[in-house]
């Protein structure tokens, strides 16, 4: 849930990623306007070229530092584990009438707590719809592992670009904050994981299913 000890742990190291950034930027910054001002000969004071270059590389071993650890915790937030060999998801349909069925989409988080999500919706072609998360070796050694997401329940039979339309039943967990909103920006223009877009369909026509959902690392199938 939101506000858990894991989504705080998330904001703490984007505190201090956050925070190491600015002070980073403005020690540049400064360096830069020093290096103009002996360019235009202007008086500016000469710098302590060993202080500065210790200052930097500390700040740099900060950064980097700081901003893998928040990573690390952030795909291990947004992206839970997986096994091929265990169950991701269970949908149940119940026909609700009126050419409408309700469906109740069910993700273990553990073995004991679980996420459920359900709506009312009209009998038609759905795609639960998700992310599959692969690191790469260097960030596997900080314990970061496969994992996946499902987003939401899109009324759509297009496997290509359901990500470009509306979602009708959304069971993402992930908050749509500041600090989450930015590291995901931040994964799009570095992307330190590769995360590839997958769907699985489901078929509405008013009676009574249940779809056991796994994950593999070809995308969602159904399977016990």
């Amino acid at each position: 849930m939101y506000g858990s000890s894991s989504d705080l742990l998330v904001y703490i190291c984007f505190f201090f990623f956050f925070v190491i950034t600015i002070v980073l930027a403005i020690f540049i910054i400064r360096r830069i306007c020093w290096l103009i001002g002996l360019i235009f000969r202007m008086s500016v004071a000469s710098p302590n070229f060993s202080s500065a270059s210790l200052k930097l590389l500390i700040l740099i071993i900060l950064f980097v530092g700081s901003g893998i650890i928040t990573y690390v915790q952030f795909y291990d937030r947004a992206y839970p584990y997986y096994s091929p060999s265990k169950q991701a998801a269970e949908i149940n349909l119940n026909p609700s009438g009126n050419n409408y069925t309700f469906i109740s989409i069910i993700i273990p988080k553990n073995d004991k707590d679980k996420i459920a999500q359900g709506a009312s919706v009209k009998n038609d072609s759905y795609l639960l719809a998700g992310e599959i998360m692969t690191p790469p070796d260097w960030l596997r050694m900080f314990s970061v592992t496969d994992g996946f997401r499902f987003y939401g329940l899109v009324r759509s039979s297009d496997e290509k670009n359901f990500d470009k339309l509306p979602v009708d039943i959304n069971i993402s967990e992930k908050p749509g904050n500041f600090v989450w909103n930015y590291l995901l920006t931040l994964q799009e223009i570095i992307p330190l994981v590769n995360i590839e877009k997958h769907a699985v369909p489901i078929r509405i026509e008013g009676y009574e299913m249940t779809y056991p959902v796994k994950v593999t690392k070809e995308g969602f199938k159904y399977g016990q």
